[in-house]
């Protein structure tokens, strides 16, 4: 008996512990068999002295215990197991002797593992150490375990044998049974196995094969192939997994068919098919003509069923018969099979042949529908687009993505060989709503299409660049042209809105309607931030509308953003609004918007103290306060609602800067002042509208002409009706440095200083008022362009 283990297991490289010097085995009943393991070399210990006996088995250490076992009876491993990793969990470097001996038993079929995961560091179930060694003794000594209980006709009296997951666990059970490998009355399958019980299992087994009289395997013919670069292969030829030649995998079928070969040694050639290589006794073979070999790139890889047949053509004569589980690379998709390289020349496998790990990455293999939980199509994905599966049913693979669950049928993919073409989403601080107006294209960040998404779908705009929309695609962030979408309802008005939310709503409305819309960047506040204005509507007449010129007054930001919103979703719906046509008046006359002509100061209201670049400077210009939300002026302390042309030198003011009230040391002495100025001169505004906070009145009168004014009040009047504001009478002098004031008397043109809210004291307009406030200012713009366009 001990000549016979050492003739099976031989003597592997490396030291080990001896059982005897085990410090934690001292009277474990599974001992002996240790010590036998340990002498072949089979298993070892820890370092520091111990066995751990009662520590559960992994499945890493299990493939490391049979691949010794098969290499002590001779099996090499495979010659590629460095290059290629059996298990898409086992790394190629991490440790050298699990990737070569997961390699020998995934080819000779012993370990299968899960959607071709081994899940090594997992622990080994009973039921599952059963399979895997009559799956050894089956492959290394062609014992049958299984055939031979059913042939005896052996009734199991293990009690528990019910709770086996499946068939081949139950029939592996009983074969242990029967070999009296296990002798137990409750076997309890799904229970782990400790180290020391693998080692007594393992121990029984290679007792057992001891006991039988095996058959000397035949010696292979040596054939004499030099010089020839193609053969044919003889009917029923059988093809093997390895050099090793003893794990069957397959029968060649196609007997006129010549492919292309290599030569392993004198006895064994082999055939690539799909990338797989398959060995074939040279004497099954004959020279034949030379066959030209078109190596197509693959696409990515599938896995057969148990049984499978490749074909020469759909549905047509058979070239192989596999009866293992494999792993094919294919070259692409026609109809209901895939294509596959068998020598150099295509071939086909039915796709309901195969299966695909819903671990593994995913590509498309063919431009396929991209469908919702309905089952119906909301897009498209792209050949080549490679991504990873949520969940699987048996026609489709599930991808979590934009809030939902989505579905791609299983005939067009393939098991993809790369990263994911998207990187997983990140929101952006301001995520909207945005509909495809049509059928929209989607790009990953190099631009290149992955897919489509359909008319009408909704998605979260989470972010943008310069010039693309990002959204959530096929469970990652992808590209899309906004002009190929429409908003829902972009702006949240009954909130704050700061400069960055501001700004990038400005820059989705610019990209999502080109057609008629025109961002401008017209300069820079003190402290750097662009001032923007958008134009809405492609009308040769021009008005204005500016908002945020007090900081406290920033609700007349919300105000603005809210017309841009409704105006430009009714425009591109061809919607009315109030009554208006929108599209047909703003096509006539369009609408400027500037909504936050100071954003440093507002930014330092909204944000407190805290927001401050400089606190010391803004205390003091705050009079020592640290309620920076009654601000004004800009962040240097000047009104810029007091810095303007129209009679400033006569304006009376604080005298220095301050948090309100100053006028600046010189007109437009204010950079914001001074790009306001030039971007109206850079137009021909027909009238002008600026927005502030407290009183519910308007300010429409300065020094104007007896006609001028007549016009001008007709226009103020027309706005207090629709809003329910009070007039300003005219006032007395001719000394303001108002930005209306100042362009009436510039331009001799209309303009108009909305106060939209009752007096708020020194803060900002409490948000409570914000829907009272809309309701009465949501028209004036229209109104204001149609007065406009009359004249």
């Amino acid at each position: 008996m001990a000549m016979l283990c050492a003739m099976w297991l031989g003597i592997s490289s490396g030291q080990s512990v001896q059982a005897e010097g085990f410090s934690d085995l001292a009277g474990n009943s599974h001992e002996q068999a240790i010590e036998a393991l340990v002498e072949q070399n089979i298993i070892n210990g820890y370092e520091d002295g111990t066995f751990r006996p009662n520590n559960a088995v992994t499945r890493n250490t299990v493939v490391k215990l049979l691949g010794r076992w098969m290499q002590a009876n001779g099996y090499a491993v495979p010659e590629d197991a460095a290059q290629v990793s059996r298990f898409e969990d086992v790394a190629l470097t991490n440790d050298v002797e699990l990737a070569q001996l997961a390699a020998l038993v995934q080819e000779e079929g012993v370990f299968v593992g899960a959607e071709g995961f081994l899940n090594g560091a997992n622990t080994m179930q009973r039921q599952h150490m059963a399979v895997v060694l009559v799956r050894a003794i089956d492959v290394m000594y062609g014992i049958d375990l299984v055939a031979q209980y059913k042939e005896a006709q052996f009734t199991s009296a293990i009690q528990d044998l019910a709770l086996a997951g499946d068939k081949e666990k139950m029939e592996a059970i009983v074969a242990l049974e029967h070999a009296q490998i296990t002798t137990v009355e409750t076997f309890q399958p799904t229970n782990t196995v400790t180290r020391a019980q693998f080692a007594s299992f393992l121990h029984r087994a290679m007792d057992y094969v001891a006991s039988q009289q095996l058959d000397e395997a035949g010696a292979l013919t040596e054939v004499d192939l030099t010089g020839v670069t193609s053969i044919t292969i003889q009917d029923r030829a059988v093809l093997y997994a390895s050099q090793n030649m003893k794990h069957t995998v397959g029968l060649w079928r196609a007997t006129a068919r010549a492919v292309p070969f290599e030569v392993v040694n004198g006895a064994v050639v082999k055939v690539m098919i799909g990338n797989e290589a398959y060995y074939i006794k040279a004497s099954d073979v004959t020279a034949a003509s030379d066959v030209a070999s078109e190596q197509q790139p693959h696409v990515g890889a599938v896995r057969t069923a148990s049984y499978y047949r490749i074909t020469d053509a759909p549905d047509g004569n058979i070239i192989v018969e596999g009866t293992r589980q494999t792993k094919l690379f294919v070259t692409g998709i026609e109809g209901a099979y895939y294509t596959v390289q068998l020598g150099g020349q295509q071939a086909y496998i039915a796709i309901a042949q195969t299966t695909l790990s819903s671990r593994m990455p995913l590509t498309v293999a063919t431009d396929t529908p991209y469908l919702n939980t309905a089952l119906k199509a909301v897009g498209q994905l792209a050949k080549g687009f490679t991504f990873t599966a949520s969940g699987a049913t048996s026609q489709y693979m599930k991808l979590a993505s934009n809030d939902g669950v989505y579905h791609v049928s299983r005939q067009a993919l393939v098991e993809g060989n790369g990263a994911n073409s998207l990187v997983a989403p990140e929101k952006g601080q301001f995520v909207t709503k945005i509909v495809a107006q049509h059928d929209a294209a989607v790009m990953n960040n190099a631009g290149v299409k992955i897919g489509v998404i359909a008319k009408g779908q909704v998605y979260e705009l989470l972010n943008m660049t310069d010039t693309m929309g990002i959204v959530q695609f096929a469970g990652g962030a992808a590209y899309v042209r906004l002009a190929d979408f429409v908003h829902t309802n972009q702006v949240v008005p009954s909130q704050n809105i700061s400069y960055d939310e501001m700004a990038h709503h400005m820059n989705v409305f610019a990209q999502l309607y080109p057609e008629f819309t025109e961002l401008v960047a017209f300069g820079e506040s003190t402290e750097g931030r662009t001032l923007y204005a958008l134009r809405i509507g492609n009308g040769q007449k021009e008005i204005l509308m500016d908002a945020s010129i007090h900081a406290r007054e920033h609700m007349t930001t919300n105000v603005l953003m809210e017309m841009v919103d409704a105006y430009s979703y009714a425009y591109v719906n061809g919607q009315s609004y109030g009554g208006y046509n929108v599209q047909a008046l703003l096509n006539e006359t369009s609408i400027w918007f500037v909504p936050m002509m100071n954003p440093d100061a507002v930014t330092l209201v909204q944000g407190g103290l805290a927001a401050a670049k400089d606190q010391a400077a803004i205390l003091k210009l705050n009079e020592n306060s640290r309620n920076v939300g009654r601000w004004k002026a800009n962040i240097r302390g000047v009104d810029l609602n007091r810095n303007f042309d129209g009679g400033w030198n006569k304006k009376e003011t604080a005298a220095k800067p301050l948090y309100k009230n100053f006028k600046g040391y010189s007109v437009f002495s204010e950079v914001e002042s001074q790009h306001l100025r030039d971007f109206i001169a850079s137009h021909s505004f027909k009238s002008y509208i600026s927005w502030h906070s407290s009183g519910q009145i308007i300010y429409w009168a300065h020094d104007q002409t007896a006609a001028e004014a007549k016009r001008d009040k007709a226009l103020a009047q027309r706005v207090a009706n629709v809003t329910g504001y009070s007039l300003v009478p005219p006032q007395a002098g001719c000394c303001s440095g108002a930005s209306t004031d100042w362009f009436i008397q510039t331009y001799s043109l209309p303009a108009l200083t909305m106060e939209i809210a009752p007096y708020a004291g020194e803060g900002p307009v409490p948000l409570s008022r914000w829907a009272d406030v809309w309701k009465r200012n949501d028209k004036v713009g229209l109104l204001a362009a149609t007065e406009a366009n009359s004249r």
